[in-house]
């Protein structure tokens, strides 16, 4: 969202409005129907992230003040997976939330084809949904010199990700690579990290967060990033290690395939012996340079800001 925030900044006038709403803060909800009022009262056209009910009480605003909204989806708000309990339409509140942003917003972004297919399944007009992958900065993320025999991952950990991003599926794998190095990467967001410690063989490293360059350095040491989810909208992360030269072992599922496209190793979800093994197919892999490749090729931070820029110009005129 900073990206894409610096990258509208280079060609449009762009004011920030803080959207709050959140009963541990009354001051910051009490004031945003005036700081929304203000901003979309000076704007000539409306950008928010996400199909939830903060672009809910935007898109009822802006309608009043005869403003287009431009809507970027990705993740639950455009996808539902019951058996995890994972997605904005499995709870009827989110669910209306997230009709009236995509029916009624003047464009929807999804940022993959996967959740370009959610958004279409939620919206009557196909013409508005344009599909604008995300960009990688790959000045930023590069790879080093050499690469160490190190397998990692990166999320929150927290109890929906465990099945979701596969969290327990890498721990268990490190079982069968006990002279390998398995670092999860990540902010404990509950206590779920107790159960992953409880079944954690010894080399299995938990970081907690990692601040930006201690995360681009974590990718510029491994040789291979895990990214064995239920789903995924994009994956930014499996992105930004692919940019550093990480061999991916991914599950097909979601949008994995399309960013891995012949440039990692698949495995079969929930799975931690085919996920070790996967590992060390890639340790013993050159493919970190062809994964490189695909992203300078597929996910430019420039075709990103051009979608964005172009989106942007079909709202105002």
């Amino acid at each position: 969202m900073q990206q894409d925030l610096d990258l509208l900044k280079k060609q449009f006038e762009v004011r920030v409005v803080n959207v709050c709403l959140d009963v541990g803060d009354i001051r910051g909800t009490l004031a945003t129907p005036l700081r929304l009022i203000l901003g979309i009262a000076w704007a000539n056209a409306i950008f928010c992230w996400f199909a939830s009910r903060e672009a809910f009480l935007t898109l009822l605003l802006s309608r009043i003040y005869n403003k287009k909204t431009a809507v970027a989806v990705g993740g639950a708000d455009v996808t539902a997976i019951p058996e995890l309990g994972y997605g904005a339409a499995l709870d009827k509140k989110t669910h209306f939330y997230q009709k009236f942003v995509l029916r009624r917003a003047a464009k929807v972004l999804p940022d993959s084809r996967d959740a370009e297919k959610g958004a279409l399944g939620l919206t009557a007009n196909a013409s508005k949904v344009e599909l604008i992958y995300l960009g990688i900065d790959t000045q930023k993320f590069h790879a080093q010199v050499s690469k160490k025999d190190i397998a990692i991952t990166v999320g929150v950990v927290n109890h929906s990700n465990l099945k979701r991003k596969g969290f327990e599926t890498f721990v268990k794998s490190a079982a069968y690579l006990p002279n390998i190095e398995f670092v999860l990467i990540g902010r404990f967001a509950d206590n779920s990290i107790r159960y992953l410690r409880s079944i954690a063989p010894r080399n299995v490293k938990f970081t907690g967060f990692l601040r930006e360059d201690e995360l681009i350095k974590s990718y510029q040491e491994a040789k291979v990033y895990v990214q064995v989810s239920a789903h995924e909208a994009f994956g930014a992360a499996l992105a930004e290690a692919m940019a550093s030269e990480c061999v991916p072992v991914v599950t097909d599922k979601g949008a994995i395939p399309e960013v891995v496209g012949g440039a990692g190793i698949y495995v079969p979800y929930q799975d931690p012996m085919a996920t070790a093994e996967g590992i060390a197919r890639a340790l013993k892999s050159d493919k970190g340079t062809i994964a490189r490749q695909r992203i300078e090729k597929m996910f430019s931070i420039e075709k990103r800001q051009e979608g964005l820029i172009n989106a942007i110009r079909d709202l105002l005129n």
